[in-house]
C-alpha cells in the first residue's frame, strides 16, 4: 500500500459499495411500505414510520398500522447491523390500542413506538 494509487483506488471502490448498499436499502424499504399500503388500501386506518436511535451503533425503523379506532393492525420493524437485514412483524403489538403502547417503557423500540404514535394520533386529529 505504498501506492497512492492503490490506496485511491481502494477508497473509491468502497465508497461505491456503500453507495450500492444505500441503493438497495431504499429500494426495499420502499417496496416494503407500497406492499404494506396496498394490503391496507380498503380498510380504514392510519400509518406512521419512525426511524429511532435504539442504541450508540443501532436504530430501529418501525411501520405501524391502525384501524380507524386505533387498535394495531400491522407492526414491522427493520432491525440489524447491516441493509440485509429483514423486516420482522411485531406480533405482541398486534390487537393493541395505540394510546396503550406509550405505556410499555422497557421495550427497546420505546421511542420509536412513542414517535409512531404521536403520529398517528395527529392523523386522528
Amino acid at each position: 500500500m505504498n501506492n497512492p494509487l492503490i490506496t485511491l483506488l481502494f477508497f473509491i471502490i468502497l465508497w461505491f459499495v456503500n453507495s450500492l448498499s444505500s441503493l438497495i436499502y431504499f429500494k426495499k424499504v420502499n417496496k416494503r411500505i407500497s406492499l404494506i399500503k396496498k394490503k391496507f388500501q380498503k380498510t380504514e386506518g392510519f400509518m406512521a414510520i419512525a426511524v429511532e436511535k435504539v442504541n450508540k451503533l443501532r436504530k430501529v425503523m418501525l411501520i405501524v398500522v391502525t384501524n380507524a379506532d386505533g387498535k394495531i393492525v400491522e407492526c414491522e420493524y427493520l432491525y440489524g447491523f447491516t441493509n440485509l437485514a429483514p423486516f420482522k412483524k411485531r406480533l405482541d403489538l398486534i390487537g393493541k390500542n395505540i394510546h396503550d403502547i406509550e405505556k410499555n417503557k422497557n421495550d427497546i423500540f420505546f421511542n420509536a413506538l412513542k414517535t409512531c404514535s404521536k403520529k398517528i394520533e395527529e392523523q386522528m386529529n
